[in-house]
């Protein structure tokens, strides 16, 4: 077995529900931090959806305010994404939210 820390992914969130992280790693991905930041001169509401069984399930709603970042995640809370999960997230605006994930993989 093997643990790689790495960027997971990174980009703008979507105006529509997206994916933003698809689990690839075949044992699992430890993911550590999402972080979001509100680049528009409005508040955006963003919503985070995890799809572990096909079934997609909305799992935390942000409202964020010009230029405010948010972890999503708390302080040493890990999510466990298997082979085929995803996360997904959107937006109010289009190009107004960046955000990056962060975790380990172990294969």
């Amino acid at each position: 077995m093997a643990f790689l820390p790495r960027a997971l992914s990174d980009g703008q969130l979507p105006t529509s529900i997206g994916t933003i992280f698809a689990a690839t790693a075949i044992i699992g991905t430890y993911v550590k931090q999402i972080t979001l930041f509100n680049n528009n001169a409005s508040n955006q509401v963003i919503v985070i959806s995890v799809n572990r069984t096909g079934v997609t399930r909305n799992w935390r709603r942000f409202e964020l305010q010009t230029l405010e970042a948010a972890d999503v995640l708390d302080d040493g809370q890990t999510m466990l994404l298997e082979a085929g999960d995803l996360l997904l997230a959107e937006t109010t605006s289009a190009n107004s939210v960046d955000f990056t994930v962060s975790g380990v993989e172990e294969t």
